[in-house]
């Protein structure tokens, strides 16, 4: 299974919808594919791991595939570790007039703490 599919797993089990409200509590569980190189007797989810959620959940959200466009601004505050419930909350821009968007994304664990919070600029992929 690919990660896209585990994570469309881990929202499913979750509740979060395509028409979703922006914001979801996920928890990665011990087996989920990404932990398995990075790193074995330590895992933690990887900073590109962490942008490929903050995507597919906006892609969700939007109803459509996106593109990246630019890392605005990316900071990984904490670690995310297996079994930790983290709470992921979008702000999604209105298209502008190239048709890029803006994701505000924050990931935070049960207390409340900022564990990654990014900006990132994304194009709505067009079926051909």
């Amino acid at each position: 299974m690919d990660i896209t599919a585990e994570l469309d797993s881990l929202f499913d089990a979750a509740g979060y919808s395509a028409n979703g409200t922006g914001e979801c509590v996920l928890t990665f569980p011990p087996s989920f594919p990404a932990f398995r190189g990075h790193f074995p007797d330590h895992p933690i989810l990887a900073g590109i791991v962490q942008l490929t959620v903050i995507r597919r959940m906006a892609e969700r959200h939007s109803g459509c595939a996106l593109r990246l466009n630019e890392l605005r601004r990316v900071k990984y505050l904490r670690l995310i570790l297996p079994d930790m419930p983290v709470k992921i909350s979008l702000t999604t821009s209105e298209p502008d007039e190239n048709g890029s968007i803006i994701v505000e994304a924050l990931i935070e664990n049960e207390q409340g703490e900022k564990m990654t919070s990014a900006s990132v600029s994304y194009t709505k992929n067009q079926l051909a």
